[in-house]
């Protein structure tokens, strides 16, 4: 048995039933406790520009370099446009850094989320992106099979 760090109720699962808290040890709380460190280090600045835009830019045009245009990245950007986001490689890292509040705008601003909306906003590209990886999956396969043929 565990107990509320936040109001002392008796708990067995991995949120506290009075208060909602996250349990220390509970892999909730280790996926809670990675989201609150997205916020920057005091040496970090918030970037202006907004993280659900960079997020669709990345999402869709990111084999494009379309998040790096809008974060000013203009140089990577163009790299990106050329190697189709580094053989979706680079876009793929990039859309990870974004969605772990680590991406940064051409000033070195980390771009993070400024409201609650998103962790709803997350939890729908999280499922598009999935659903985009098993097409390129499926693709990927259709292709080797079509070409052994």
């Amino acid at each position: 048995m565990a107990f509320c760090s936040s109001c002392g109720t008796q708990v067995a699962g991995a949120f506290c039933g009075n208060c909602g808290t996250a349990i220390s040890g509970s892999i909730t709380n280790v996926i809670h406790d990675v989201k609150s460190t997205v916020q920057p280090s005091n040496s970090m600045e918030v970037s202006n520009k907004s993280w659900i835009a960079t997020t669709l830019f990345a999402y869709f045009l990111g084999v494009f370099g379309g998040h790096r245009f809008y974060a000013g990245k203009i140089g990577s950007g163009i790299a990106q446009l050329f190697t189709f986001g580094g053989f979706t490689v680079w876009w793929v890292y990039d859309f990870m850094m974004i969605q772990t509040g680590n991406f940064t705008d051409v000033n070195g601003n980390v771009i993070i989320s400024k409201n609650s909306e998103s962790k709803t906003f997350c939890k729908v590209v999280a499922t598009l992106y999935g659903i985009l990886m098993i097409l390129y999956i499926i693709i990927a396969v259709i292709a080797v099979v079509a070409s052994s043929m």
